[in-house]
Order: structure tokens, then sequence, then C-alpha cells
């Protein structure tokens, strides 16, 4: 991450609101965090962050929207193997990289186990 970059953090827990911060002090343009839970949401928009709530809009429409149809230069995908959709479908990890530019970069901190080591 670079001044300037727009980022996407999806997941406002501890971890991604660690990134976010991150991301606000080394001089992203623009942080947008995604989740469901209105309160951590409040935290995001406290650090300067802009609150997407993927249960009321589609994010990864509201990101394209935030960037002028360009997508994030980065992101961070920190919301945790154990989250999934209501449908028990883990959807997370794959809509975010559907927001990523096309030269954009996006990297997972909270990722699933693996199994065997």
């Amino acid at each position: 991450m670079k001044p300037g970059d727009q980022t996407v953090i999806y997941g406002a827990g501890p971890v991604g609101l660690m990134a976010a911060l991150s991301a606000t002090i080394k001089g992203a343009s623009k942080v947008m965090v995604v989740d469901r839970h209105p309160d951590r949401l409040r935290l995001a928009e406290s650090i300067g962050a802009i609150a997407i709530d993927d249960s009321e809009v589609d994010p990864v429409q509201a990101v394209l929207d935030q960037t002028m149809g360009l997508g994030a230069d980065n992101g961070c995908e920190c919301v945790g193997y154990q989250a999934h959709e209501p449908s028990g479908e883990e959807q997370p990890s794959r809509r975010a990289g559907d927001v990523a530019a096309r030269r954009g970069s996006l990297t997972a901190v909270a990722d699933r186990p693996r199994r065997g080591g």
C-alpha cells in the first residue's frame, strides 16, 4: 500500500479495523470497510473509513461506485474462516477479489486453517 491508494478491507473485527487504521496512517486516499455489524461499522467510520454494510448493499458495487468503477488499488480480507453467509456458504474471500482494480492486489489475513500442516 502506498500513499494515495484506495483500499478495501473485508471484515471490521479487530484485525480488519487495525488494517483499516494502518491504511489510514500510511496515507490511503480512501479506506472502505465491508461488514454487516453496525457497531463495527461505526468503529470503522470513527477512524475515517467509509463503512459498507454488505447486508444492505452489494459490496462489490459499493466499492466500484466509490472508486469511479476502477476498483480498489489493494485490499485485505480479514473476515476469517468462521464467517459465512446466512445460507452457510463462505462468501467473503471470493467476493473480496471482485473489488480489486485490474492491477490491484488483495491479501488474505484471517484465512482458514489448512489441513495436514
